[in-house]
């Protein structure tokens, strides 16, 4: 590939951000801060509505004790995304 410095300015302004959705943790890794989230897999969806009710650490705790219209999912993935933002 060869230079752009279209690219190469564009690139001065983003915000270089690394998304890793493991199969326990989600993390989100943003370049020059490191680690900014670090939250569990897991999603609290009203199955009625079909609109989720928590996320994280919140949908985890609620494994078991939810009533029977609420679905706790445990989400399992091992994609990795890298995704750079123009700030504005």
């Amino acid at each position: 590939m060869a230079f752009n410095p279209i690219n190469w300015l564009l690139g001065l302004f983003s915000l270089d951000i690394a998304i890793d959705l493991g199969t326990a943790n989600t993390l989100v890794n943003v370049r020059g801060k490191g680690i900014v989230i670090n939250e569990p897999s897991w999603v609290t969806i009203d199955k009625r509505l079909r609109q989720p009710i928590a996320i994280g650490l919140e949908a985890k705790e609620m494994m078991g004790r939810t009533p029977g219209n609420v679905a706790v999912i445990g989400l399992c993935a091992t994609v990795s995304y890298r995704i750079s933002i123009l700030p504005g």
